[in-house]
């Protein structure tokens, strides 16, 4: 997989976990349930910082990806290539 896909998925991760936070905040009225979500959410937030910080960065370069369009470094303007 790519550095640009690695950071695609990073950014889908923490919208989703997002998503799941909102939803169990306004809908979920149980406890116990609200709180297994929220944990999960969490879990799911700290794996798509450790999969940007470890595998989302340049193989040119080395500098982190910073948007999730396009196939070549926002930095060097080198293309990403598939290790």
């Amino acid at each position: 997989m790519s550095a640009m896909n690695y950071n695609r998925l990073s950014v889908g991760m923490m919208f989703s976990c997002f998503i799941i936070w909102i939803l169990s905040l306004c809908f979920v009225t149980n406890t116990t349930i609200l709180s297994v979500l929220l944990v999960i959410g969490a879990i799911c937030f700290i794996v798509s910082v450790v999969i940007y910080a470890k595998y989302a960065r340049c193989n040119t370069c080395g500098k982190h990806l910073t948007r999730i369009w396009g196939d070549d470094c926002p930095h060097c303007k080198n293309k990403i290539v598939n290790i």
